[in-house]
């Protein structure tokens, strides 16, 4: 965790990330008025992103924002919700769908089948961006897709939580949704977004300037940004929150390896592609166990401080003009006057003094998030990947019946 610490106490990682995060904003409300109509945000990296965007753009409707139409900006505040927990009435929903793909999966785990492991991970994304296209379909029509199907029955049979299956079911078409990530090497975005064709989806990239895009990934953005309209690419000095687990996330994922191998393998003995996952979230939030105490405090302050940056860069960009176009995140960091300055500083000490004084991991031990998933059965293994992804393991006669269930759903025999 030393790293991290070392990286919330530069002031130009944050206002970097603020930067963005504000840039990203001032797009989205740019977007929502040529008619898109959802946030869709696949990455657990992009989460405090996606949240500090929802709450930059309450704070645009209410602020005069250099280039940002404040009618606008007050009719998406007025009809966005975040995910689960807002009212679905509203009509611009932000959509965690759960993407990740960094998982573990041994040689030993792999040979009955003879998959390679990089197809595995490829298939994955491409099964997200397949699900994200059943979302543009009608509720009932969604069903009759089996990438839909899958994660509906995972949140919904596996994992007792209805209300999150509920969700994804009962959202309106998404007609021409904005679809976010951050970039390291480029892989899992690159593969996402060509796994979209041509569907009318609007991709904006958080990339990371610390790490280097694969070259052939740079090649396929750099296209994308030459022969479309389709693609914001927003450099950040440092994604900080990046794989650092659920105290700068504010969620965790847990991957279900036999899920995803008995899946995959119905597949193939019916000649249709494997794409197939077996991946969920859990928003950190809502946990009740005494062991998310310092977690969700923790984001809380994370996430005070980032909105609070995105909100400065409203001011700065009022006194100094577009600040897209500035690349030195250390002049805008010259940029804040002393009180602006202050108050980015105070906000630093207190994510710094939860992560020091509460000696938040950078991890979440699989033993202690198995508390958190209570309708696991007993004798349910648990492990952890390199990337902080808690695996199960079920037990092999709960997994047999929970597989037959599945395959019902799935398959109708």
């Amino acid at each position: 965790m030393s790293n991290v610490i070392e990286e919330i106490q530069d002031s130009r990682n944050i206002i970097s990330y603020g930067r963005a995060v504000y840039s990203a904003a001032k797009t989205v409300v740019q977007k929502y008025a040529e008619g898109y109509d959802a946030l869709i945000n696949p990455s657990r990296g992009a989460n405090p992103i996606a949240r500090g965007i929802f709450n930059t753009i309450h704070y645009m409707a209410r602020s005069e924002c250099h280039g940002v139409d404040k009618q606008a900006a007050r009719r998406l505040a007025d009809n966005m919700y975040f995910g689960v927990r807002e009212n679905p009435n509203h009509s611009f929903p932000f959509v965690p769908i759960p993407l990740t793909a960094d998982i573990n999966l041994s040689n030993e785990d792999l040979r009955p089948y003879g998959w390679a492991f990089d197809q595995i991970i490829d298939d994955m994304r491409l099964y997200g961006a397949n699900f994200i296209r059943t979302l543009s379909y009608r509720p009932e029509k969604r069903q009759s897709h089996m990438e839909f199907r899958l994660l509906s029955w995972i949140f919904s049979e596996l994992e007792n939580r209805p209300e999150v299956s509920q969700f994804y079911e009962s959202l309106p078409p998404i007609k021409r949704p904005i679809f976010i990530d951050t970039a390291l090497s480029g892989r899992a975005s690159r593969t996402i977004i060509e796994g979209f064709g041509d569907a009318p989806i609007y991709s904006i990239v958080f990339a990371d300037k610390s790490k280097k895009l694969r070259e052939h990934n740079a090649k396929f953005f750099q296209k994308k940004l030459y022969s479309s309209d389709g693609l914001k690419i927003i450099p950040m000095r440092r994604i900080v929150s990046e794989d650092q687990g659920a105290a700068l996330l504010g969620l965790y994922a847990v991957f279900y390896p036999q899920i995803l191998l008995r899946v995959r393998e119905m597949l193939t003995e019916r000649e249709l592609y494997p794409y197939a996952s077996a991946v969920t979230w859990h928003d950190i939030e809502k946990s009740k166990q005494d062991f998310a105490r310092p977690y969700q405090e923790t984001f809380a302050s994370f996430m005070g401080l980032i909105s609070k940056t995105a909100e400065m860069m409203c001011k700065v960009e009022g006194r100094f003009g577009d600040i897209e176009q500035e690349s030195d995140d250390s002049t805008l960091n010259d940029g804040l006057d002393p009180e602006e300055r202050a108050v980015l500083q105070t906000g630093i000490n207190s994510v710094f003094s939860r992560i020091t004084g509460y000696k938040v991991p950078r991890t979440e031990s699989s033993v202690t998030i198995k508390k958190d998933l209570i309708f696991l059965p007993d004798k349910t293994d648990t492990s952890e990947t390199h990337s902080h992804v808690v695996q199960v393991w079920l037990p092999e006669t709960y997994l047999e019946k929970k597989m037959q269930d599945l395959q019902i759903r799935l398959f109708g025999n």
